[in-house]
């Protein structure tokens, strides 16, 4: 196969399925909402958002609730509690006919978003110290590893917030049987604990016989934290990826505009170059509903004209989807993974990495 340096990974919450993480859609099926005597609303609240939501929007998104899309829900409270609206009301009041009851028995959008960070890290933050059995991801990494020239990291993007990759290139079993070598993953933070945000290591220079992953994490990670130093805020990495109760968990929910501060800033500012210097970006388990990520993706398609994407979904996407509506904007150059008969191949079928192979050395 002819080594092609310009080829870029992005991984969706699809990605992770094979390793029993939930999707966006699934992510409230797994929360654990207190009851009885501890129950605070949590529940009732995020299903009157997600109905607010859904109003807003003019759809019935929220009716298959707990079947809801958690980036957009989070994003939209993350955008409440820091504009500070909706304060004076809390979510999970009766209705009367005179509007909102004024009874102050609700939850506050920052007890909720709290709650939720907590759930988050209960859900994401589990490590995977072995790999299921077949590992998709190590299928292709293997292949990314024959087109990549050694010299050059494999640049991952991805949208989640679990420790996947991470833990994966931690095991020397994995990088033995995947790249037979030493592999090593940079996210951008230094050594230690606490790491320190330092985007300078993408580029340094790679040791001799070690294949370098360049993980860049758009939406954050859940061993990420601020760390407070006076009025300072600083980005750091850390082990702990247990819930904690604080709020300040280091995650860039979507469904919102450009960061303008880092880590996040010079991470999406690399993913804008990777895109606009690729020929190919392979996307796994990646539905493009976030706005701003498809906006980034449509940018590029016209900025690009060299520019192929290829999606190994689940299901075909259905008709009026963001993913359709980008293929019906740029037909031929955003395509599914996809049998003989159109039918679409997901990530880890039988059929996974001789389709993908096919489809990267015919460009």
């Amino acid at each position: 196969m002819t080594h092609k340096s310009s080829i870029t990974l992005f991984l969706g919450a699809g990605a992770s399925v094979c390793e029993s993480f939930p999707t966006v859609f699934q992510f409230f099926e797994r929360v654990k909402f207190p009851d009885g005597a501890d129950a605070r609303g949590f529940q009732t609240a995020c299903q009157e958002l997600a109905r607010r939501i859904a109003v807003a929007e003019r759809t019935q998104e929220n009716s298959q609730w707990p079947r809801f899309d958690a980036e957009k829900l989070w994003g939209n409270l993350e955008l409440l509690v820091n504009s500070n609206k909706l304060t004076s009301v809390p979510f999970g009041l009766p209705v009367t006919h005179s509007g909102l009851s004024p009874q102050n028995t609700g939850v506050a959008p920052e007890d909720l978003l709290a709650f939720l960070k907590e759930q988050i890290l209960r859900i994401y933050g589990r490590s995977v110290s072995t790999p299921s059995e077949p590992c998709p991801h190590r299928d292709l990494f293997a292949l990314f590893h024959e087109i990549v020239p050694p010299d050059e990291p494999i640049s991952v993007y991805t949208t989640n917030y679990d420790t996947i990759v991470e833990d994966f290139f931690q095991s020397p079993r994995f990088s033995e049987e995947t790249f037979h070598s030493a592999a090593r993953v940079c996210t951008g933070f230094s050594q230690g604990n606490p790491g320190r945000w330092k985007p300078e290591l993408f580029d340094a220079e790679i040791p001799a016989r070690t294949r370098q992953v360049n993980l860049f994490k758009l939406h954050g990670s859940v061993t990420w934290k601020w760390e407070s130093t006076g009025s300072v805020l600083a980005p750091v990495e850390i082990n702990w990826r247990q819930p904690t109760g604080d709020t300040d968990c280091l995650l860039y929910f979507g469904y919102k505009s450009v960061p303008e501060r880092d880590p996040f800033k010079t991470l999406h500012n690399r993913f804008k170059d990777s895109l606009v210097g690729s020929s190919v970006v392979f996307v796994v388990g990646f539905q493009f509903a976030d706005p701003y990520i498809r906006e980034t993706f449509d940018f590029a398609l016209r900025a690009n004209p060299n520019l192929k994407i290829v999606c190994c979904l689940k299901d075909v996407p259905a008709m009026g989807t963001p993913l359709s509506s980008l293929m019906c904007a740029f037909p031929g150059r955003v395509q599914v993974l996809a049998r003989q008969n159109k039918a679409p191949i997901a990530f880890g079928e039988d059929e996974f990495s001789q389709a993908l192979r096919t489809v990267l050395s015919a460009d």
